[in-house]
């Protein structure tokens, strides 16, 4: 089926205004998890449109996608990610945290993540099925390039490749069945996204009504954090399926409750997709306007002034990936779901397949220690029309040596070649280090044609007592293995401060727990159900904030628990710095040095 570029244009355009109209509606009642009875929007605002992560961050994207055009990479957007976005909030927060870092995905996507299970990255797939319409498969590659960013492996990953095939699709399909059974085909059946989105189809097909329906959603697929994304995903779907029109179906969604601003953003864009701007009621339309709001977070952006310059910048791009062979454009996940690994490419820009590709793996994680070697596997791969000749090097930071095997001799690369890279910390080192790996290029004789510097990030562990006992903890994560029969447990470390710092320290746990601090008890709790370990919204008695002065200090969390407890540690900034962009950010505190 081929679209007239009118048609095209509209469908756009509409997408973009379905989307604003949603989100709108949306978001001031997000997170309610009780059903709602709305029949309009519970708030307008001056601007028209409100201020949404779910259309901020596609238009950093856009951005992305117009510097990089059809050469753009997971690589990309987290560049783009990194310079302009400044939300802390849940899986973004972690994600610029890991980039900060200097770790690349997919790896940064899922590094020290609680929250890759969430709705971050399924809002943002329409400015991917736009680009790709009717195909569905390019549409699927983008959104994983996108994903993997801040959801490697998650729930939230699958959400957006699903949600992006969906999309791509309605723009040549009408039939609500056939679209959800064949976007389905994208994501692994083994998800619990493809679970919960299959039970609702097949709920709705059996005549289950509206309310059951949502409520089998939540009993069989939900989560009690109200962003996660296969409870989300499947009640947008229910809403698609449920609507009798553009107006009924959006209010049946918002209704549902929880991330409502996400739900029911998407399927406004699905259904100007699928039926263009003449769909959408001029009463929904008319309190939005024409004009884009961006939130004060997002910064440095080109962003577009109105919906028509958006449609028009992103018809160019869907015009310039149209001339690209779809085929090298597949989606592929890697083998047993590991996500564990960076991807580079040299020379650098090149696309997997055009250059030699190099697998950087953290099967271990990412922090070294005085304890333990870190061990990072490399493979080389040459391009499939041609063969290397190559060595390799290593070139280490002070407090760090490394051992590189596998590449010290020049080698003819005619397939896949793997070597490893063991280091080793000599004492107290930096939080961040970068070692360098120097690929060399040899001609037939041996000779040296080219080196290739590549930047290998490696953190120091935090060192920590856990109940006496000497641990090296590897992110914020601390778990204890080992029952305690008093059921007693107790962390102790020390933070040192390089200056005086305003600091929001996070003790996520269920555990009950009392902290102390410089040996005054700043903090108790009792025992909770659920903990959620985001920067900006942790449960109130596990926050502690203080101005601490620069030096060094010591930290003692006792928790009282029936099993090992598992508590998140993260001190973080909760400062209004540049223009609210940088509050929440999670803060260079040497611990446990």
């Amino acid at each position: 089926m081929t679209l007239s570029r009118d048609v095209l244009f509209d469908k756009i355009y509409a997408c973009w205004l379905g989307k604003n109209i949603g989100g709108t509606l949306g978001a001031p009642v997000e997170g309610v998890k009780e059903p709602m009875q709305l029949t309009w929007y519970p708030k307008t605002y001056e601007t028209g449109a409100v201020e949404n992560d779910d259309l901020d961050l596609q238009l950093c994207n856009l951005q992305a996608a117009e510097r990089y055009g059809t050469r753009l990479s997971s690589t990309h957007l987290a560049r783009g990610f990194l310079e302009h976005v400044f939300f802390p909030y849940d899986e973004y927060g972690y994600a610029l945290t890991a980039l900060r870092s200097g770790l690349t995905p997919p790896f940064s996507g899922c590094y020290d993540n609680p929250f890759i299970d969430c709705m971050g990255s399924p809002i943002r797939s329409e400015l991917w099925a736009c680009i790709a319409p009717g195909n569905p498969g390019l549409a699927a590659y983008l959104a994983y390039q996108d994903a993997v960013v801040d959801h490697a492996g998650g729930e939230g990953m699958y959400g957006e490749i699903f949600q992006a095939a969906l999309q791509s699709l309605a723009f040549i399909c009408d039939d609500k069945v056939q679209l959800i059974k064949q976007a389905l085909e994208y994501i692994p059946s083994s998800s619990r996204t493809y679970r919960a989105v299959a039970d609702t189809l097949r709920w709705h097909q059996e005549g289950k009504t509206y309310t059951c329906i949502r409520q089998k959603i939540l009993d069989e697929h939900g989560r009690d954090n109200f962003t996660d994304a296969p409870q989300n995903i499947a009640f947008t779907v229910l809403g698609l399926l449920s609507g009798a029109d553009f107006e009924d179906g959006l209010l049946k969604t918002v209704n549902l409750g929880y991330d409502t601003d996400c739900t029911v953003a998407t399927l406004g864009a699905l259904y100007g997709i699928l039926y263009g701007s003449a769909y959408i009621p001029q009463k929904w339309s008319d309190p939005i306007g024409e004009r884009i709001v961006v939130s004060a977070p997002i910064k440095g952006l080109r962003a577009p002034k109105n919906l028509k310059e958006l449609t028009e910048r992103t018809m160019v791009l869907q015009q310039k990936f149209a001339l690209e062979d779809s085929s090298l454009y597949t989606l592929k996940y890697p083998e047993n779901f590991d996500y564990n690994y960076s991807i580079e490419t040299i020379p650098t820009g090149v696309p997997q397949g055009e250059g030699l590709t190099v697998y950087i793996g953290y099967p271990n994680g990412a922090s070294v220690s005085p304890a333990q070697p870190l061990r990072i596997p490399i493979t080389l791969t040459p391009p499939s029309d041609g063969t290397w000749i190559v060595s390799a090097r290593l070139v280490c930071p002070d407090g760090i040596s490394g051992d590189l095997t596998g590449f010290d001799s020049p080698l003819l690369l005619t397939g896949k070649r793997s070597g490893e890279i063991t280091i080793i910390s000599k004492g107290n080192i930096p939080h961040q280090n970068t070692l360098q790996l120097i690929v060399c290029r040899r001609l037939a004789d041996g000779t040296l044609w080219n080196e290739y510097p590549i930047g290998i990030s490696v953190l120091r562990a935090a060192r920590w007592k856990l109940s006496g006992q000497t641990h090296y903890i590897d992110g914020t994560k601390i778990t204890f293995d080992k029952p305690m029969p008093n059921g007693i447990y107790l962390a102790e470390t020390t933070l040192t401060l390089t200056k005086e710092l305003p600091v929001r320290l996070m003790f996520a746990t269920t555990a009950a727990l009392t902290v102390t601090l410089d040996g005054k008890e700043v903090l108790s709790a009792p025992q909770i159900t659920s903990v959620v370990p985001a920067y900006h919204r942790c449960e109130k008695d596990r926050v502690y904030s203080s101005t601490l002065s620069a030096g060094t200090h010591t930290l003692a969390i006792r928790m009282q628990s029936d099993c090992p407890p598992t508590i998140i540690f993260a001190p973080v900034d909760y400062t209004a710095t540049y223009a609210e962009g940088a509050r929440y950010r999670m803060l260079d505190v040497e611990i446990g040095i």
